[in-house]
Order: structure tokens, then C-alpha cells, then sequence
């Protein structure tokens, strides 16, 4: 039995993402199903490299599975999440310890009833359709994780004005591009900044 299974025997990790534990829509019982998702130190140190982390020294979440009511196929995600990370500061590049905990929600559908689904500016987040091999509750909290982390971190002590009194701002580039999440995350990190 893996880490990943050892609260719930639904999860199964897979390999193709720094940290992926899926669990099979049709295997959930009516009153749904809490799974804890603990990645180990490798998966943590690749999720760090993928959010652009100086570090992940722990990340922990825990997520409840439950068929939504209607009739369909229909899932609905609630959890939480709790990191400590370690980013780059973006004045002096120096190492930034900090700590996030949010709560996260998402339902996912049949891909048929995803399709069909009409959306109005007042709706929720969309339905999002399930994978080939169900939900990825693992990869749902590092994107929730990605949308948490400060864009901007700075260490103690350190203000903009120092960034602005030398190099013209070329050290401002560096760091976020250190700092920017790559991939799906760049975009997802861009529409939470829009809120």
C-alpha cells in the first residue's frame, strides 16, 4: 500500500505528473469518500521545480469526493491544502519561507454532459470533464497550490525602492521569471491575479 492510499484505498498515483492520485468517479459510495494526499520528498521537490520554488518542505491536503445530485455522472471536490514553500525574493533573490492554506472546490462531469452545459457570466467555475482515468485529485491541489502562492515575495527588510535604485529593473525580470509557474499553471496563475 502507497502513502498516497493509505486513508483511502480508491486513490492510485501515477507517474506521468510530479504528483497524481486518481480516484475512479464510479467507485464513489453516496456519501462520498475523504481521501489525504501526503506527496512524498521527490514529488514535492519536482512540484517545487515546476512552480519555479526555491523549495517544498511540506504539503498536505486533504479532499472530499461526492457524486452530485441529479442522476449524472457528476462529482463535487471540496478540500483543503496546507504548504510551507520557499520562493525567491524579487529584490535580493534571497530565499522567502512562507506558509498557504486555502480551501478548494471543483466538480467534474461526464465529458458528454460537460459539452452541453450553457454558461452565463453569474455561474460558478465550469465543470470540468473527468480524464481518461477518472478525477486527479493530486494535480487538482497543485494547481490550487500554484493559485496561492505570492507572485511578489520579499524578504524581511527588503523594499521595491531597492529594486529601482540600480539595475533599472533587470533584476525585477529575473526573478519573476524564476518565480513564474510554468505550463497550464502560468495561465491559471494569470486569471487569479485578474480577481
Amino acid at each position: 500500500m502507497t502513502e498516497h492510499e493509505k486513508e483511502e484505498g480508491a486513490a492510485v498515483p501515477v507517474e506521468e505528473r510530479e504528483f497524481s492520485v486518481w480516484v475512479d468517479p464510479d467507485s464513489l459510495p453516496g456519501e462520498g469518500r475523504y481521501v489525504r494526499l501526503a506527496p512524498t520528498e521527490s514529488e514535492r521537490m519536482a512540484i517545487a521545480k515546476r512552480l519555479g520554488l526555491l523549495g517544498l518542505p511540506s504539503f498536505e491536503a486533504k479532499v472530499h469526493l461526492r457524486p452530485t445530485k441529479g442522476g449524472g455522472r457528476g462529482v463535487k471536490a471540496t478540500g483543503t491544502f496546507s504548504a510551507k514553500v520557499v520562493q525567491a525574493c524579487v529584490v535580493s533573490l534571497e530565499p522567502v519561507e512562507g506558509e498557504v492554506a486555502e480551501e478548494f472546490e471543483a466538480e467534474f462531469g461526464a465529458v458528454d454532459d460537460v459539452v452541453n452545459i450553457e454558461l452565463t457570466l453569474e455561474d460558478d467555475d465550469p465543470v470540468e470533464p473527468f480524464e481518461d482515468r477518472g478525477i486527479d485529485i493530486g494535480e487538482l491541489a497543485v494547481q490550487h497550490l500554484s493559485l496561492s502562492l505570492d507572485p511578489y515575495p520579499r524578504a524581511p527588510g527588503v523594499a521595491v525602492e531597492d529594486l529601482l535604485n540600480g539595475d533599472g529593473g533587470k533584476k525585477v525580470a529575473e526573478v519573476v521569471t524564476l518565480n513564474a509557474p510554468s505550463g497550464p499553471f502560468a495561465e491559471l496563475a494569470k486569471l487569479k491575479r485578474k480577481d
